[in-house]
């Protein structure tokens, strides 16, 4: 992300503390692995969070209804408890305030 505004909208529509829905009308299989890297420089972290396609939409096949888009469903994996909230932590703490700051 570019911008941090970005990164937040993204955050707020489609990201959680578990994972993540990717809009695409190509979704991967299944059982893919994906890394992601976030950098936030204007705040100074940065997150490289490992993710697995859990279920996909394609225009043939809804495996979940409750997202109207094509794409997939990424849950992300944790190494450990402490890992996972990293992950809440750089987005509750940092990021939140940062925007704030910013819009005010």
């Amino acid at each position: 992300y570019q911008r941090l505004e970005t990164f937040m909208a993204d955050y707020t529509a489609n990201f959680s503390r578990g994972g993540t829905f990717i809009k695409t009308v190509h979704p991967l299989p299944v059982g893919t692995r994906c890394l992601f890297r976030v950098l936030l420089p204007d705040i100074g972290e940065d997150l490289e969070l490992l993710g697995e396609v859990t279920w996909r939409n394609t225009s043939h096949e809804y495996q979940n209804p409750s997202v109207t888009d094509t794409g997939m469903g990424i849950s992300f994996i944790f190494e450990s408890d402490a890992e996972r909230e990293r992950l809440a932590y750089v987005v509750d703490e940092l990021v939140r305030p940062e925007l704030a700051r910013r819009s005010a």
